[in-house]
């Protein structure tokens, strides 16, 4: 009986650490809309000496403006796996919709979109596309920004 309260309290004290978070949810089906888009690609094949998993970039284009970001779980930092969960936990969270807000931005408003991403402990996009029974692929992603 200790065991399953133990369990049922370490379970709580996660969940509400996850949903304490500061994050931001960012879901998008790629469209052959050629100006305003963000594009998905999985890299394919991986180098296992440098990444736990599958790397993924996302490249977004909106208004002329033009961003990369990435997911890599790379082995010599933390763990952050991709996290699986189903459709329904986007009604517990914030989240935008990129094919029905962002896509309509002006490029001020854009802008004033990617400099908020900072404000963000996560931002995760999740590609519709890939939902499947219900259950959907959340990547945590990261800006590609120059040094220079």
């Amino acid at each position: 009986m200790k065991k399953i309260f133990l369990i049922l309290t370490l379970n709580l004290f996660s969940i509400a650490l996850f949903a304490q978070s500061n994050s931001l949810y960012v879901t998008f089906i790629e469209s052959t809309d050629t100006e305003n888009r963000i594009r998905h690609d999985a890299w394919g094949s991986y180098d296992t000496l440098f990444f736990r998993y599958e790397p993924h970039s996302f490249r977004v284009k909106q208004s002329g403006v033009i961003r990369s970001f990435s997911y890599a779980n790379l082995n010599s930092q933390p763990d952050e796996p991709v996290m699986i969960q189903t459709i329904s936990f986007l009604d517990t969270v914030e989240y935008l919709d990129w094919n029905s807000e962002i896509m309509n931005f002006s490029r001020d408003e854009f802008y004033a979109f990617l400099h908020s991403l900072e404000s963000y402990d996560k931002v995760y996009f999740i590609d519709r596309a890939e939902i499947k029974d219900g259950m959907m692929k959340m990547y945590p992603v990261k800006e590609m920004k120059s040094l220079y």
